[in-house]
């Protein structure tokens, strides 16, 4: 997703939408699987940034081919720099069961 549009359209009327402490996430269904990871400055500097992206992307590829198609925004929070790897896991876990995006 790299269009205004594209994410207007998905904030404005997401299928789903679920908050936790270290981020928002946004789904819409769709025929195809994008994924987007965005940090504000309220992050942090670029590095943080950076890394808060990295974290997410890297919980979501783990997970990526058991979910349903569709359009997922992660919008890092900056708790998301001192989270725990395993307990980010498991709610990252928790959360596409509750929503059920699993396949």
């Amino acid at each position: 997703m790299n269009s205004n549009k594209e994410f207007s359209r998905i904030y404005s009327k997401p299928t789903h939408c679920w908050h936790t402490e270290w981020f928002v996430l946004f789904y819409k269904e769709s025929q195809l699987k994008k994924s987007a990871f965005v940090a504000s400055k309220k992050v942090g500097k670029a590095v943080a940034r950076n890394r808060a992206k990295r974290v997410l992307r890297a919980h979501f590829i783990e997970r990526a081919d058991r979910l349903q198609k569709g359009q997922y925004i992660f919008v890092a929070k900056q708790a998301i720099l001192e989270s725990d790897y395993k307990v980010l896991s498991k709610r990252l876990n928790s959360i596409f069961k509750r929503l059920k995006l699993y396949v």
